[in-house]
């Protein structure tokens, strides 16, 4: 299966941190065999980034800032908007977020700042999430507020899947009906 990525760029400038070794003709003492290695760094403003496999999109990424180290494999976006799509092309759910940190090495993504995720499965609020690729799991220790059909329910220490499908919340409070025979959570 193969998987294309584009990316439209605004406003582009790319930087890259150079080491400047600064020796006199007669100072051979202060040259290293050992000069560290160079850092790059790129930023771009106002990008949205595809995805796609087999000529559908799978998601939409919008930020108004990239700030990416290369040697680390790390990405750190502001401003973000991530549009999810299903297999029949439809949005399957919106996630915004104040920032974002992609480390591709760990493959984790970081979000902070005024989370707000809408999907079919329900909504979820907070301020810090990390999403962990490897197991697919999802988790923050911080306060949470989760929507789902009506029922409003409040917690911390949240672990669940990227569907939702099994959340776990400690310190629980919430708003909404339930009956004795049938639990929506």
């Amino acid at each position: 299966m193969k998987k294309k990525i584009a990316i439209l760029i605004r406003n582009s400038s790319f930087l890259v941190i150079i080491l400047l070794l600064l020796c006199c003709e007669n100072r051979e003492e202060n040259i290293s065999s050992e000069a560290p290695i160079l850092a790059s760094i790129e930023t771009t403003d106002t990008l949205i980034i595809y995805s796609s496999s087999q000529n559908k999109i799978e998601w939409i990424l919008h930020s108004d800032f990239l700030q990416k180290f290369a040697d680390k494999n790390i990405m750190n976006f502001r401003n973000v908007k991530l549009e999810i799509f299903d297999q029949n092309q439809n949005l399957s759910s919106t996630i915004f977020a104040d920032s974002a940190k992609v480390d591709e090495n760990k493959n984790l993504i970081i979000t902070k700042g005024n989370i707000k995720i809408f999907s079919k499965e329900g909504d979820l609020f907070g301020n810090v999430l990390t999403w962990n690729r490897n197991n697919d799991k999802i988790f923050s220790d911080d306060w949470v507020k989760i929507v789902k059909d009506g029922n409003t329910i409040y917690g911390e220490q949240l672990r669940t899947d990227s569907h939702f499908e099994h959340v776990v919340l400690q310190k629980v409070s919430a708003k909404g009906e339930i009956s004795e025979s049938k639990v929506v959570w």
